[in-house]
């Protein structure tokens, strides 16, 4: 009974049918990567996924012809084609220094490269001496801080906790959040830095989720790195 049932249905399957099957599962593939973090929106897959499932879906539409299907498609066709020519364009004008480029592969911050270009015109690198103070305890953070070169040290209640060394982070806690900060940050010696206003990194990370999932990313590895160091740290010292 299946069998022939199976039978029937593949007879009057066409290759235009086929073809709207394999269009509306790129639709679905493409929508289930997004949703589940797999790709990001403002990259090149998810609108080149729907441009193509989009086009086979038009095809499919030469064998049984309907206006209203056609007319959608071909508006995600030139949505699609429309953004892939931006982020072409975007991705060929964005360039980095090195210590640009060191910066993000240190924080392993993914992003499309327009953006990454666009994050790093939101700070300024300047040189700091010995004795500048990053963020002073109790008071709200101003900037996220990365340390290029150089170091620093924490300090709470004006009491030693640890030393931050290059390719740190500095307020990368408190920053987005407006609370005041944990400790003292003053550096020890004459650095290299990079930083971005507190205000403009809140808005660009509000600007899209996949912004915001690979900047906290970066920050919860950095959490993260400075516990272990912390915890390597205090083990060393301790008594045998």
């Amino acid at each position: 009974m299946y069998e022939g049932v199976a039978d029937a249905f593949f007879q009057n399957v066409t290759v235009y049918d086929a073809i709207g099957v394999v269009g509306v599962v790129l639709y679905i593939v493409a929508y289930a990567a997004l949703q589940f973090g797999l790709i990001i929106g403002r990259g090149t897959l998810y609108p080149a996924l729907n441009g193509l499932a989009a086009s086979l879906v038009m095809v499919s539409l030469f064998d049984q012809f309907h206006l209203a299907s056609a007319i959608i498609q071909a508006m995600w066709i030139a949505i699609s084609v429309t953004s892939l020519t931006r982020l072409y364009f975007a991705t060929q004008r964005a360039r980095f220094s090195k210590e640009e480029e060191e910066l993000l592969a240190a924080k392993q911050i993914h992003l499309p490269s327009y953006l990454s270009r666009k994050l790093m015109d939101l700070g300024e690198w300047r040189n700091a001496p010995a004795g500048t103070v990053l963020t002073e305890q109790g008071k709200p953070v101003s900037h996220l801080y990365y340390l290029s070169k150089g170091e620093a040290e924490v300090t709470r209640n004006d009491q030693f906790l640890t030393h931050l060394g290059p390719k740190s982070f500095v307020g990368e806690i408190v920053c987005l959040t407006g609370e005041p900060s944990l400790g003292t940050v003053t550096l020890t010696e004459r650095s290299r830095l990079f930083s971005i206003e507190s205000g403009n990194l809140k808005r660009f990370v509000g600007r899209s989720g996949d912004i915001a999932e690979a900047l906290e990313s970066s920050i919860v590895q950095e959490i993260s790195r400075k516990l272990v160091e912390g915890t390597s740290r205090l083990r060393g010292g301790a008594s045998p």
